[in-house]
C-alpha cells in the first residue's frame, strides 16, 4: 500500500529512478492527510523543472493554508517558506505569522513564532513584535523571549521597553531574562534597575545572573 510510504522513502524512490516523477507526484496528490501531502509535494518539487516546480509549490501552499489548527498551519507554512522565493515567500510567512499569533496557548504560540522568526524580514519582525506587545502579560513575555534572538537593535529596544512595562512581576522577570542575552551593552544599564526592583528572590537572582554573564 503506497499510502503508507514515508516522505523520505518517496524521495529516495524518485531520486533512484524506482518511481517516475509522474508516479511520485500522483502519489503525493492522493495523500489524504494534509501535512503528509504537503511534505510529499515539497519533496517531489525538488526534482521538477522550474515551471512545474512553481505549480506544485502552489499546490503545497494551498494544502498548508487549508490546515485547520492554527498551530499545525503555522508549522506547515514555516516548513514550506524556505522552498518559496520573493513575494510568494513573503506571503507564506505572513500567513504563518497570522496563524501563529492566533494560537490561544501562550507557550505554543511562542514556539510557533520561534519557528517562523528566523525567516522573517525586518518588516515582518516589526509586525510580529507589535502584535506580541499587544498580548496579555504572560503571553507577551514568552513571545518576546522567542522573538528576541532575531530582532535587530531598533526592535530590541522596543522589546525592552515593552518588557519593562509588563505589570505582572513574574512575567516581567521572564521577559527581561529572555531579552538580556541579546541586548547591546548600552541597553543593559536600563535592565539593572528593573532587575533589582523584582521582589521575588529567585526571579531577581535569575535576572541579575543574566546581566552578570552578558
Amino acid at each position: 500500500r503506497t499510502a503508507s510510504v514515508p516522505t523520505a522513502l518517496l524521495e529516495q524512490a524518485v531520486h533512484a529512478g524506482l518511481w517516475s516523477l509522474a508516479r511520485g507526484l500522483d502519489h503525493s496528490r492522493r495523500l489524504t492527510d494534509p501535512r503528509r501531502r504537503l511534505d510529499a509535494l515539497i519533496a517531489i518539487s525538488r526534482f521538477l523543472p522550474i515551471d512545474k516546480q512553481k505549480e506544485v509549490l502552489t499546490e503545497a501552499r494551498a494544502t498548508a493554508t487549508a490546515i485547520v489548527g492554527n498551530d499545525e498551519r503555522a508549522e506547515a507554512l514555516a516548513s514550506l517558506a524556505p522552498h518559496m522565493s520573493g513575494d510568494e515567500q513573503t506571503a507564506v510567512l505572513t500567513q504563518g505569522f497570522a496563524a501563529a499569533i492566533a494560537i490561544t496557548g501562550g507557550y505554543v504560540r511562542a514556539m510557533a513564532l520561534a519557528n517562523l522568526a528566523p525567516q522573517f524580514s525586518p518588516e515582518l519582525l516589526a509586525q510580529a513584535l507589535k502584535a506580541t506587545i499587544a498580548l496579555p502579560d504572560e503571553e507577551s513575555a514568552s513571545a518576546l523571549t522567542s522573538l528576541a534572538p532575531y530582532l535587530p537593535a531598533e526592535l530590541l529596544a522596543q522589546a525592552l521597553t515593552a518588557a519593562m512595562a509588563i505589570t505582572n512581576e513574574y512575567d516581567r522577570a521572564e521577559a527581561l531574562i529572555g531579552l538580556t542575552p541579546h541586548l547591546p551593552a548600552e541597553s543593559l544599564v536600563q535592565v539593572l534597575p528593573a532587575a533589582m526592583a523584582i521582589t521575588n528572590d529567585y526571579q531577581r537572582t535569575q535576572a541579575l545572573a543574566g546581566l552578570a554573564s552578558h
